[in-house]
């Protein structure tokens, strides 16, 4: 079989280099083949292949700047003699940024770590190794980008809460959105990367409450929203140009927004005088939330960091909420429960070339399958304590279960197992502007995952660390302290 850049999966992924023997595709010279994914330091100079572990070391560089205002109105006045509150507003955000990000050649030592030292003492003399960044002749795969870009969201709103009896409210509205998101290559490596990006919709609103009681209430309602892609997500879009990520825009393909229709029911309420002059509040929630062109992030072959966002026709999160706050003069006790199902709710094929189970790189997605890294289950707890007009201190617990790696959308591997986590915080009101404060994360030191998905596979790789099992996760911060002063004029 003939064997190239784009079928042979090896770690350097992307990689290829001078002498590296790979053949042409069918219809394409070698000359013509080499020459898109040779692999060209700083100067334009090529780098010579050497069997070692290349890897590279990726750096990013990002400045924003946000501006933005709301004005809202507010009318009281009674209709057909009821109470009746009329909302009108507007609202504007804009932003210009820049993103920079390069990519170095290094090898990767036998403790996994990478280095850029041409004069690695475990590999010797090796060309090309930190001299700056590197590129493929075509720019496919590996090039530095350099863009600008601006964001422009606005929205006017109006909103109509009508008191139809003593006890039953009517609310009722409507919100116009509107985004502009503009992208520029300066690099001249991804002019695709250039362009203007509008999105518009109205969102309508509407809801009933019925007071059951003084301190419970009845609730129900449905909503529309949406959401404008993001800079990233429209400029690394195009399966034929993957980005680094998500660390690098190389191409801009249109993507759809995202459109959710939620609809909710449940009782809330406020419990005075509970327990020693102290406030109860207290929720319990049911909700669904249908989305299409949902977002999501997919991988390609030959490199397990590469990838690009894809729309998905729909997706579903529905679940329930249940949740209490206990507020005294000094303490503050609060606990939160959800159950989530997030699902996907269409059939169709995903691409996953690094899952194991996958068929020629490709996962069959169905109605009901899991959405990767969302936990069924999620609780968190925490209390905050004035143990001095001016000592306050503090604990919060997180607990999540289980969910799916990213790249098993179609739910056929093992999940990332549950976790628990707990930190503290404190602080000193050393003045009516300063504040001296400390906080602790990761109290216990668990050692656990909040992320995963799935490595590139390759016998090369396999063989150097004695590692086959495709599976990746990322651990959290180990026991973390900090402390610091925060001011305020």
């Amino acid at each position: 079989m003939t064997e190239n850049c784009s079928t042979r999966s090896n770690f350097r992924g992307f990689l290829c280099f001078e002498d590296d023997g790979f053949s042409a595709a069918p219809g394409q010279t070698q000359a013509q083949f080499r020459n898109q994914f040779l692999i060209l330091g700083p100067q334009n100079q090529r780098i010579p292949y050497r069997d070692v572990p290349y890897g590279t070391l990726d750096t990013v560089r990002t400045e924003a700047t946000g501006y933005g205002g709301t004005l809202q109105a507010t009318n009281r006045d009674r209709v057909f003699d009821r109470p009746n509150t009329f909302i009108v507003g507007g609202s504007i955000d804009a932003a210009t940024y820049s993103f920079k990000s390069a990519s170095a050649l290094g090898v990767i030592n036998p403790d996994l770590s990478v280095t850029t030292d041409p004069n690695n003492p475990t590999y010797g003399n090796i060309p090309g190794l930190g001299t700056g960044p590197i590129r493929t002749a075509a720019a496919l795969g590996i090039a530095p980008s350099q863009v600008i870009g601006s964001n422009l969201y606005m929205g006017l709103y109006a909103l109509d809460t009508f008191d139809v009896t003593d006890r039953l409210s009517l609310t009722a509205g409507a919100r116009l959105n509107f985004a502009r998101i503009s992208t520029q290559d300066q690099t001249g490596f991804s002019p695709d990367v250039t362009g203007t990006h509008y999105f518009s919709r109205i969102n309508p609103v509407a809801g009933l409450t019925y007071r059951i009681a003084p301190w419970m209430s009845l609730y129900g309602g449905y909503s529309e929203s949406n959401r404008a892609p993001t800079p990233l997500e429209l400029a690394c879009a195009n399966p034929d140009r993957p980005c680094l990520l998500p660390n690098s825009l190389v191409a801009d393909p249109p993507l759809r927004q995202v459109e959710a229709r939620t609809y909710e029911v449940g009782i809330r309420g406020s419990v005075p005088n509970f327990y020693e002059d102290g406030l109860l509040n207290y929720k319990l929630g049911a909700f669904r939330t249908d989305l299409t062109n949902d977002i999501l992030q997919v991988a390609v072959p030959g490199n397990a960091a590469r990838g690009y966002f894809v729309n998905v026709p729909a997706t579903q999160r529905q679940g329930i909420e249940v949740s209490a706050e206990y507020v005294t003069g000094r303490l503050s006790l609060y606990a939160n429960y959800a159950l989530i199902d997030a699902t996907f709710q269409f059939r169709g094929d995903l691409s996953s070339p690094n899952n194991p189970l996958a068929d020629d790189g490709l996962i069959t997605i169905r109605p009901g399958n899991k959405v990767p890294l969302v936990p069924d289950h999620q609780i968190k707890a925490g209390f905050d304590y004035a143990i001095t007009p001016f000592w306050r201190f503090g604990m919060n617990m997180q607990a999540f279960s289980s969910s799916y790696f990213r790249g098993d959308e179609s739910n056929i591997n093992r999940k990332l197992p549950a976790y628990f986590t707990a930190n503290l915080n404190t602080s000193f009101q050393l003045t009516q502007n300063v504040q001296i404060f400390g906080l602790v994360t990761n109290l216990f030191n668990n050692r656990y995952a909040n992320f995963g998905t799935f490595l590139e596979r390759s016998n090369d790789f396999a063989g150097r660390y004695v590692l086959n099992d495709p599976r990746t996760t990322t651990l959290v911060q180990p026991l973390s302290v900090y402390g610091g002063v925060r001011m305020t004029w």
